[in-house]
């Protein structure tokens, strides 16, 4: 995700908003290097971090297997066994990028895929708008 990151940020020559909707499962360092790319040329960046609940509640009672989407790789988990890592992996990696971003003073807002995309953005908006 970091290159067309980089790569957007450059060709934009006017001050602007950028608004990323994302599962940001990629390498942190480097996602959050973009996005503070974007503003050092001037612009605002609103990150919008989409999950899907189970990946926040790893709720699996059963030994599962899980596949990679991108990659089609798939691996087998007994969930009794990784529950509480997953966890404290899943919740570190959406506190990192809450407090990171936050600090340089890009959004930052978590949603869950069952929430209604147009409504958390209505939401957003209007608080934004409120502490203009």
């Amino acid at each position: 995700m970091s290159k067309p990151l980089h790569q957007l940020a450059d060709t934009l020559s006017k001050r602007g908003l950028v608004v990323l909707i994302s599962d940001l499962l990629d390498e942190p360092d480097a996602v959050i290097r973009g996005l503070k790319h974007f503003q050092y040329r001037g612009t605002d960046v609103i990150v919008f971090h989409v999950l899907d609940p189970d990946e926040l509640e790893f709720p699996f009672e059963r030994a599962t297997r899980f596949e990679d989407l991108e990659t089609s790789e798939e691996i087998m988990a007994v969930p009794g066994l990784v529950r509480a890592h997953y966890l404290s992996e899943i919740g570190r990696l959406v506190e990192r990028y809450r407090g990171e971003l936050g600090a340089a003073g890009i959004d930052y807002q978590l949603l869950k895929t069952t929430d209604p995309l147009e409504l958390a953005l209505l939401s957003y908006l209007s608080t934004r708008g409120r502490t203009a």
